[in-house]
């Protein structure tokens, strides 16, 4: 339910980032696109343990769909033109194969590093604390189950306050330092795509129109020439009337 305005927006701007993609290019919508997506992740690395959706959440997840909602259409788009018409199929299958591995991929390695900061950062904070034997078992477990609150049931009150304040800290730590690496690494692909993709540009040969671009458009050529965008050629006027 957190998520969902993400699917709203999502199912509202998609097509409409899709029809300006198709009429201004889509270089710019994949190259925006994800510095915009990149700027509502940084959002969430202000985010601390105690949460307000309104505020702390919504506008950086509105702000990370809008960039999404802008880089999604046109980019299947870009993959499937490039590819001719009888290898669509394969084309989009092969776009959705690699989208799908590059997540795993990225959860996988962005889990290991949240992981390792949690339990560096519960470290950091407990340096000096004494700790009791029951203590020590109950950080023990906090280690291996990262972002997870700590049961602290059983300890004296100053020890348990000192584990579950650093366990607590330890996850902001974690998922702050995850937002941050999101973030970008999402702002690197947009300018990626801002430096890498070429709109697409309409070439128009005169030797293959019977009437030449100068003659204009007769009825045999018309069809070599789509209403307003025939080429603009000035010519010399000096000794014409």
């Amino acid at each position: 339910m957190a998520t969902l305005p993400s699917t709203v927006v999502m199912f509202l701007l998609s097509k409409r980032f899709g029809a300006l993609a198709d009429r201004f290019g889509p270089r710019f919508f994949m190259g925006v696109g994800p510095l915009v997506s990149a700027a509502g992740l940084a959002w969430f690395v202000r985010i601390d343990a105690d949460v307000t959706y309104v505020v702390d959440v919504l506008p950086g997840l509105l702000v990370f769909s809008l960039g999404l909602a802008m880089t999604v259409a046109p980019l299947t788009a870009t993959v499937l033109a490039d590819a001719d018409e009888s290898n669509a199929g394969i084309a989009s299958g092969v776009n959705n194969a690699i989208a799908r591995v590059a997540g795993l991929l990225g959860i996988a390695a962005l889990g290991a590093v949240v992981a390792a900061v949690f339990a560096s950062a519960i470290d950091d904070q407990l340096a000096g604390v004494e700790l009791t034997p029951a203590g020590e078992r109950v950080v023990a477990v906090a280690r291996e189950q990262t972002l997870a609150q700590a049961d602290t049931s059983g300890l004296p009150p100053a020890e348990a306050q000192a584990v579950s304040a650093a366990v607590q800290d330890a996850s902001v730590d974690a998922f702050r330092r995850a937002m941050a690496i999101s973030a970008g690494l999402v702002a690197l692909g947009g300018l990626l795509g801002l430096a890498g993709i070429v709109n697409p540009r309409r070439h128009v040969d005169a030797e293959d129109c019977a009437g030449g671009q100068i003659a204009g458009v007769p009825e045999d050529v018309a069809d070599c020439f789509e209403a307003g965008e025939l080429p603009v050629v000035s010519l010399p006027t000096a000794g014409r009337t």
